[in-house]
């Protein structure tokens, strides 16, 4: 799991071959996927880099892939209309 504290977005790696990203308004409410984005099986180590705005994702060896590593920008969202 990494935060983001500027956009106040949560990135939750699983192992299922995810990353669900959360937004995470406050105590009271419950955070709000926003997204749910591919990655690999079992790869659930991750590191957020706020300078770079980049969620790292490590994606392990398996018989099928090499081990590798995944990089996702990270952004506001636009709302419609604009």
């Amino acid at each position: 799991m990494s935060y983001d504290p500027a956009m106040r977005r949560l990135y939750v790696m699983g192992g299922e071959g995810f990353v669900d990203v959360f937004h995470v308004f406050d105590a009271r409410r419950e955070p709000a996927r926003l997204a749910r984005l591919r990655t690999a099986q079992r790869a659930r180590t991750g590191l957020f880099i706020p300078e770079l705005q980049t969620l790292v994702v490590a994606a392990p060896h398996t018989t099928n892939r090499t081990a590798s590593v995944l990089l996702f920008q990270t952004r506001p969202l636009v709302s419609a209309g604009h």
